[in-house]
């Protein structure tokens, strides 16, 4: 074994995380393809799609995190639940 400051699984870990968030996900792909095969204005609608959902999404998981602060029993206690109400 070699007597090395950071464990070599690290390392790979760190590699793994690196390559994952340089590849593109799905949505970059449908936009991509619709510029290729429909054109600029194909693609900038599917880019404004991607971003409106993104938007819903995050709209709909805040809106839920405060209801669920919200509504939360006095039997949880902040280190008994997943997550801070702030």
């Amino acid at each position: 074994m070699r007597n090395s400051p950071v464990p070599s699984h690290l390392l790979v870990y760190v590699g793994v995380v690196v390559a994952i968030a340089l590849l593109p996900g799905p949505d970059t792909a449908v936009v991509t393809k619709n510029a290729l095969i429909h054109g600029r204005e194909a693609a900038l609608g599917s880019a404004i799609g991607v971003n409106v959902g993104l938007s819903v999404w995050t709209l709909a998981t805040a809106l839920e995190w405060r209801r669920s602060c919200a509504v939360r029993r006095p039997s949880m206690t902040p280190s008994s639940s997943s997550a801070r109400c702030i």
